[in-house]
């Protein structure tokens, strides 16, 4: 039998929506539809990058969760990491 410990648990990025909206102004549906309008890309590297690193989600789980490719998701989180760095922002309030 294989051990559980080292396994990530892996939880639904979706009460960061609320956290997501709050900072965007955007509504959930707006978040997930696809397209290149700044705040949108803005709330989705948000979102791929609180996906990834406080939820522990592997970018393919991502990637298939919101419909693009799992590169999209790697750069989408790279620029979530920036993003948070330089606003200081956090997935929960604290």
């Amino acid at each position: 039998m294989h051990s559980q410990t080292n396994r990530r648990p892996i939880r639904s990025p979706i009460n960061s929506f609320g956290r997501l909206a709050q900072l965007t102004g955007l509504k959930i549906d707006r978040i997930l539809k696809s397209g290149k309008q700044p705040t949108r890309v803005y709330a989705r590297s948000l979102l791929g990058y609180w996906a990834i690193l406080p939820l522990r989600m592997t970018a393919v789980a991502v990637s298939e969760w919101l419909g693009i490719r799992q590169p999209a998701v790697t750069r989408a989180a790279a620029r979530g990491e920036s993003i948070t760095a330089s606003n200081n922002l956090k997935l929960l309030e604290k």
